[in-house]
């Protein structure tokens, strides 16, 4: 006599067969989803929020689970000495809270930063309210893993790309920063512009702004973050970089000042130097008889540097034991140290 198994109930879809192995029947185990990371992230969401967590229809599904492979791709999940690791933190959040009715459907959803999904909390969603819907509890997972069962048991094969959460396509080596993250999700809620805060914060706080503005909570991650106190804090060193500014340039004017003066003082020194010279040459001419000095006006002279040979010559007649020597002197006076210059060009000088 053949002993018969007893039959058993499935944990995913409830259906009691025979066939049930590891408590599941051979057709949840073949599809996978239901075991899935995803399938556990549409339960957690469930947990929370009750059955208006569980899209309604498969588009509606498959478009809320495009969402969270979008955080996924965008996120740069790499692998570091064998650990999973990312660039970037993302995480979908919802725009109006689940906890106060949000549905689980894509336009209520966002890929944002895991900084500003915690900042917001559930205090966030003003003017969303359209995306609310009634709800009620689920007992378990089980009861939960029916519902799903019986409203997409269809659709299982279906779903079965999106039971392996580590396919190559769900990742993007590269990853993509939080500018290029807000353009992609304003782009997918058709949302063309957004302000964000108006304090003076980072670049960083200030896109962060930008994505609590898409959720309705603008005023809460300003809040928060204290949004103020960095704009004060901003402002200080505004000041205190200008005040290092003007120090700066005070002491670049008189640093020039006193450069300008020192060179003021070398030009005075160099003219008093030539003062003195000039001077040194009066006193040696004076000692000169004047008609050692020809002039425009005398009568010998044919201009105040070029002589007739006669003049010369009366000159040279009537000084002949100082000639030279007064020749000499003039030279080395008006600094004419070349000594091949005829006498009476050295004589011309001194006129």
């Amino acid at each position: 006599m053949t002993k018969q198994t007893k039959a058993k109930t499935c944990n995913h879809c409830g259906k009691r067969s025979r066939k049930v192995k590891y408590n599941s029947c051979d057709e949840c185990r073949i599809d996978g989803f239901v075991s899935s990371p995803n399938f556990q992230w549409l339960w957690w969401q469930a947990e929370r929020g009750g059955y208006n967590q569980l899209p309604e229809t498969f588009e509606e599904l498959v478009a809320v689970l495009e969402v969270k492979r979008r955080a996924n791709r965008y996120s740069g999940f790499k692998l570091v000495n064998g650990e999973l690791t990312s660039d970037y933190n993302y995480e979908v959040g919802h725009r109006y809270p689940c906890s106060k009715g949000g549905a689980l459907i894509a336009e209520n959803l966002i890929v944002l930063p895991w900084a500003v999904n915690r900042a917001l909390g559930d205090k966030h969603g003003y003017g969303l309210e359209h995306l609310a819907k009634p709800t009620k509890p689920f007992k378990d997972i089980k009861e939960f893993r029916r519902v799903f069962l019986k409203r997409f048991k269809s659709n299982l094969v279906e779903l079965k790309k999106y039971s392996i959460n580590q396919q190559l396509d769900d990742f993007d080596v590269s990853g993509w920063n939080a500018e290029m993250m807000l353009a992609e999700e304003m782009e997918k809620l058709n949302i063309k512009t957004v302000k964000g805060t108006e304090y003076l914060v980072s670049d960083k706080h200030r896109i962060e702004s930008k994505f609590a503005e898409l959720c309705g909570g603008l005023e809460t991650i300003e809040r928060v973050k204290d949004y103020a106190t960095q704009e004060y804090n901003i402002m200080e060193h505004y000041k205190q970089q200008e005040q290092l500014m003007e120090q700066h340039e005070i002491r670049e004017a008189m640093a020039t000042i006193e450069s300008g003066n020192y060179e003021m003082e070398e030009v005075i020194a160099t003219e008093k130097e030539k003062k003195t010279e000039r001077e040194q040459v009066v006193e040696i001419l004076k000692r000169f008889p004047d008609d050692f000095k020809p002039s425009t006006d005398n009568e010998h002279a044919s201009n105040s540097h070029t002589f007739t040979r006669k003049y010369y010559r009366l000159i040279k007649q009537k000084y002949p034991d100082y000639f030279y020597k007064w020749v000499a002197q003039a030279q080395g006076a008006l600094g004419l140290s070349t000594p091949n210059w005829s006498n009476r060009l050295v004589i011309g000088h001194l006129t």
